[in-house]
């Protein structure tokens, strides 16, 4: 919205309503029941139910991603979440069961706070996250 809020609907929800607790935002992406968004300053703040640390919080509800300064746009998946920096830098964060993250390991546990992509070397000019299949 201009005003930088975020209206949500879906899941029982039939009109748009503001989302509580979010504001700021410039841009947004979502996926099934969560979304995030970055604000003008740089940082990032995702709302909705916490699956796997999608939300790059502890629990449900908005929550400001703690680590990430520079934030210019970021995709959302299944279990994680990624975000792209303006020095073309990438951090995902959330499940990483099937190497989601990109940080070179597979792990059941959640991956908190955000970890850079490897081998990026710092070009990236686009993010995107695929669902599982």
């Amino acid at each position: 919205m201009p005003d930088g809020t975020v209206r949500c609907w879906g899941s029982g929800v039939l009109t748009p309503t503001e989302t509580v607790g979010v504001a700021g935002v410039v841009g947004v992406a979502v996926s099934d029941g969560y979304g995030c968004g970055w604000r003008a300053d740089g940082t990032a703040i995702c709302w909705g139910h916490d699956l796997s640390g999608r939300l790059g919080g502890v629990g449900d509800g908005p929550t400001e991603v703690a680590g990430l300064v520079d934030v210019v746009r970021i995709a959302t998946g299944d279990h994680s979440t990624g975000a792209l920096q303006s020095s073309g830098s990438v951090y995902c964060w959330g499940g990483n069961q099937h190497g989601e993250i990109g940080n070179g390991e597979v792990s059941s546990m959640s991956t908190l706070p955000p970890e850079p992509v490897v081998d990026l070397s710092k070009n990236a000019r686009a993010i995107d996250l695929a669902p599982f299949s």
